[in-house]
């Protein structure tokens, strides 16, 4: 497996997508340093703790992920590259780790292309860490989990699909929709107790009158959203700078998941026909 690693670190070399995808990274985050640096000089309580989580993962970091690993992997199938490998003799799952680990691989080199903009310039200018150092791990280690889903998801479905287009659709499409429905999850959750309302009383004032919130869910629904968005991957990408993050939740959901992507995806691999 490491011959097929070192093969394909020698294509991440080669690979144009590859460094384009780590100059869009740096440049995002050196966009969003300017614009929190200018809203601090114009009076707004800003720090750099609420970029630190674009270091582990982002949404532009997963998307940038789902098209390279479609277009990566599917030159594979392509070229025949994978079945001259076979030819070769290497097992499918030697083929299939060395490209899950490719992607990890890939997914550490875009976050550290956002730490060489972070921490020279972004921290310097927005005045350094507020938060705790233990909340900043914990930050840290989840969004690197989750960055990892991603990795081991979209090398599944490439891995399943001979078809880079399909690959390229049903990754970007999934994660949209997904994206979607955390952030309903979470404004749901976000629903006020109660609101308030003026109406007139008998003597004809008008006086403030504060009635239950009709379109909020009981506590047991939203219970269970605050699980689900644990659970998925962009329901955690939604909360890592929230309150509703469960740590636990989202690591041992995220082992899971990885685990789950990966044998379902090896499995199905070993059993395509390759031509």
């Amino acid at each position: 497996m490491i011959r097929l690693f070192r093969s394909n670190l020698m294509r991440l070399k080669k690979s144009k997508l590859f460094y384009f995808m780590l100059i869009c990274q740096a440049a995002i985050m050196l966009t969003l340093t300017l614009r929190y640096y200018f809203l601090k000089k114009s009076g707004f309580s800003v720090c750099a703790d609420t970029l630190f989580s674009s270091v582990a993962v982002s949404e532009i970091t997963a998307v940038l992920l789902a098209v390279f690993c479609s277009l990566f992997i599917g030159a594979d199938y392509n070229y025949g590259t994978i079945r001259n490998k076979l030819i070769a003799g290497f097992p499918r799952s030697k083929i299939y780790l060395a490209n899950l680990f490719t992607m990890l691989f890939t997914a550490l080199c875009m976050n550290v292309a956002v730490m060489a903009v972070f921490f020279p310039v972004t921290l310097p200018l927005l005045g350094g860490f507020t938060e705790s150092a233990r909340y900043l791990v914990k930050i840290f280690v989840t969004g690197s989990l989750i960055t990892a889903v991603y990795s081991s998801i979209y090398t599944a479905v490439a891995m399943m699909s001979k078809n880079t287009v399909v690959s390229l659709i049903v990754t970007v499409a999934s994660f949209a929709v997904m994206s979607f429905v955390a952030m309903y999850l979470v404004s749901e959750i976000n629903q006020p107790l109660t609101y308030t309302q003026m109406i007139e009383n008998e003597f004809g004032e008008m006086i403030t009158q504060t009635i239950p919130n009709p379109h909020r869910k009981s506590e047991s629904v939203l219970g269970f959203y605050k699980i689900l968005l644990n659970i998925f991957p962009s329901g955690q990408l939604n909360v890592l700078n929230s309150k509703l993050l469960s740590v636990w939740q989202s690591a041992v959901s995220a082992v899971c998941l990885i685990g789950i992507s990966t044998v379902a995806g090896l499995t199905v691999f070993s059993e395509e026909n390759i031509k």
